[in-house]
């Protein structure tokens, strides 16, 4: 009898009386960003980017509002903007655990369901060393590339085992890129509706070839960028005279060092 009393009286609550538009916009508030990272994380030389404390559900609003009852459920289910903002962090020591990982692949599988044909904002993070073979949750990811609009990418070159080259952005309107290879650059040329271009850290240039060209990818896009490159970023001749000078006919406009 207590339990059903504690259930009765729980529907007394006043936030019941919310209407569904004040929750819709309180959830979305929430869940500015969920956290989906590896766990457990095998690499103990590698600490996380973010140090996870608290339940891993406590950095998934988007599936934590989804499990309170089964109305805020239906909220969370009909509301794909809750679902659009995702932090990817792994670490290839994890993506031989194939139970672990599964889990890390379904969460992937379902947010990019719930977000639905919203335009993705995501922050993917990839330590570790480089492995030749694709991973399921990943590669999920990468397909749905057409549906980026923001893309900030720390990490190496594994993340190019997903035929990234032959991939298209023309949601993609946000690219932040740092460290290791030039060969980042060389797959992100189709991003008609690139405004905001941010590269640093320490960049490696591909000896045989110029790939690491900004220049290429503001010429391929329709309006104007924010450039911003930082740290010891090697520019060619060519791409450090043509960054100049777009910035100085107002096509493109530089908040950074060009190094």
């Amino acid at each position: 009898l207590k339990t059903q009393r504690a259930a009765l009286l729980s529907l007394l609550s006043p936030i019941r009386k919310l209407p569904n538009e004040t929750l819709s916009r309180i959830f979305k508030h929430v869940c500015e960003e969920n956290l989906l990272q590896c766990n457990p994380w095998l690499e103990e030389e590698d600490n996380p980017p973010t140090d996870i404390t608290s339940p891993v559900i406590t950095h998934l609003p988007a599936m934590a509002v989804g499990s309170v009852c089964s109305r805020w459920r239906a909220l969370a289910l009909s509301s794909p903007s809750l679902w659009e903002n995702l932090a990817v962090e792994t670490h290839t020591a994890g993506w031989g655990d194939g139970e672990n990982f599964k889990g890390f692949t379904d969460a992937v599988k379902l947010y990019l369901q719930r977000s639905g044909d919203l335009p993705l904002r995501l922050a993917l993070t990839i330590y570790g060393f480089f492995i030749s073979k694709a991973v399921p949750g990943l590669e999920h990811l990468t397909q749905h590339a057409y549906g980026w609009k923001t893309f900030k990418f720390r990490g190496i070159e594994t993340l190019f085992n997903y035929r990234m080259s032959e991939r298209h952005f023309p949601s993609l309107v946000d690219l932040d890129i740092c460290r290791h290879s030039a060969l980042y650059l060389s797959c992100f040329y189709d991003c008609p509706k690139l405004v905001s271009l941010s590269l640093s850290g320490h960049v490696r240039p591909r000896p045989e070839t110029d790939l690491m060209d900004p220049v290429s990818i503001v010429y391929h896009s329709q309006i104007s960028l924010k450039l911003k490159i930082t740290s010891s970023l090697p520019l060619s001749e060519k791409s450090r005279v043509g960054l100049y000078e777009l910035c100085r006919s107002g096509r493109g406009r530089h908040t950074g060092a060009m190094a």
